[in-house]
């Protein structure tokens, strides 16, 4: 037998015509890359290996009995055809298995999280045909191997192969599914997929579920992380795409045109929802959407001509405007019937609305802009908890006065006052304020002229 060579040729070499490689005198190269098929002769059995076109190893060493191929960690799978029909015995890696046909037989190396010798020896024959043929002496045919299929699974987790894919679905709290179909040609190593609902309520997908395509809401109570990996190493980019797969109840679609459920994916990078071409089916309440990357993703829809959009989480209303835009961290609210504007504040699944108190306050944040003041039902501004604590800070946003004050003000008026929480940290929270509902000020809305001091608030906590 015989031993690797160490770096026998210090290039890649391309093989760039197709050749027979003899065992005698030994052969051994390093860093092959094949451009055309590549045939192999085994002294024992007598047989010819061919190795397909397109396959890279870090080394390939022929000996008498056998080749040693080390495959190179995320490499392409390699092909190898007996056209003698011999079966192969694979040891290195976990033995895929021999297709027998009719005329060669083949078996494929699937390509490998991390870079490992596999040794390929040819065995027994496959088994001969139906009817017929004679000659040849006696003993027992091997059955042929039966063909691979992808894996699947119903956990929302599977290991889809390099050279059959895979598929996964995983079935939510509220009874419908969320799952992930992987072709071979999306991946060129066994991948891992798994995939994970989530409560649109839950803090971990707060950001995203803060704003909302114009006019729709979440349909159903989770949206759905989808992740990759190769052993220890994320994959967030494929080949090619992979399809996503939905199904819904009749519950999550109540009040809700079918028409308009259209599957989004969450841009990090615009902090934006985006549409993906998607394929509805009423019949079996199934949605499909195909991408090559993965991300967060959710399904979207509007409300029936009529209708109210109401988020599903059971008498809550949709943040939107009385245009059916979502809100977002920063916008400027207020009703048809009243003068008082608000900021409106996201801060987790905390929703805090903080009052403007006059043109003057208004005008002294340049980034604030009447033109950009939303009307909104007085259900909606109900909907957000009176942010009324606040701290100076100067314009870079650094504290000028570390004492926190509360506001308050007549309905209406332009005037209001401010008292100081003269209290510990611990008295603070058992008092029942909230660290969130603290608001930055600057230091024209700190002035005497607005909020005049009035008497310290004290706790006997």
């Amino acid at each position: 037998m015989l031993k690797k060579l160490k770096k026998l040729f210090p290039l890649t070499i391309v093989i760039v015509a197709m050749f027979v490689v003899m065992v005698s005198p030994a052969f051994a190269v390093e860093d092959v890359v094949l451009s055309n098929d590549l045939t192999v002769e085994l002294e024992t059995p007598g047989t010819t290996v061919i190795i397909a076109s397109g396959a890279t190893m870090d080394a390939l060493v022929v000996n008498a009995a056998n080749m040693v191929i080390s495959m190179s960690a995320g490499a392409f799978p390699v092909t190898l055809t007996s056209h003698e029909r011999y079966q192969f015995t694979i040891t290195g890696i976990t033995d895929p298995g021999t297709t027998c046909g009719e005329t060669t037989s083949t078996a494929v190396l699937p390509a490998q999280g991390s870079a490992v010798d596999v040794t390929v020896t040819t065995g027994s024959l496959c088994a001969t045909g139906g009817g017929g043929g004679g000659g040849g002496g006696g003993g027992g045919v091997t059955t042929p191997t039966a063909p691979a299929t992808a894996p699947s699974t119903t956990t929302g987790n599977v290991t889809a192969s390099a050279t059959l894919g895979g598929s996964t679905t995983t079935t939510t709290t509220d009874g419908s599914t969320a799952g992930v179909t992987v072709t071979a040609s999306a991946i060129n190593v066994d991948t891992t997929f798994i995939v994970t609902p989530v409560l649109k309520t839950d803090a971990a997908v707060s950001t995203a579920t803060a704003v909302s395509p114009t006019g729709k809401s979440i349909v159903g109570a989770n949206v759905y992380n989808y992740t990759a990996s190769v052993g220890t190493a994320s994959v967030t980019t494929f080949q090619g795409d992979v399809t996503l797969n939905f199904t819904y109840t009749d519950a999550q679609v109540a009040g809700l045109a079918l028409s308009s459920l259209v599957v989004y994916y969450y841009d990090t990078a615009t902090s934006a929802w985006v549409a993906l071409p998607t394929t509805v089916n009423t019949a079996t309440k199934t949605i499909t959407a195909t991408i090559n990357h993965f991300t967060t993703f959710a399904i979207f829809g509007s409300a029936e001509e009529g209708t109210t959009p109401v988020d599903e989480t059971t008498g809550t209303v949709s943040l939107v405007d009385v245009d059916g835009v979502a809100l977002v961290d920063g916008d400027l609210v207020t009703t048809a019937d009243s003068f008082d504007i608000y900021i409106a504040s996201f801060v987790g699944e905390k929703r805090f609305k903080r009052l403007i108190l006059n043109p003057e306050i208004f005008n002294s944040y340049g980034h604030l802009s009447w033109g950009n003041v939303k009307t909104v039902s007085q259900a909606v501004q109900d909907a957000f908890t009176l942010s009324d604590l606040v701290i100076e800070v100067n314009a870079d946003g650094s504290v000028a006065d570390e004492k926190v004050y509360k506001v308050s003000s007549a309905l209406d008026a332009d005037v209001g006052q401010k008292q100081w929480l003269n209290m510990t940290a611990a008295q603070f929270e058992l008092e029942g304020y909230d660290w969130d509902a603290i608001a930055k000020i600057n230091h024209t809305e700190a002035g005497v002229n607005f909020y005049p001091l009035g008497a310290e608030i004290t706790s006997a906590l």
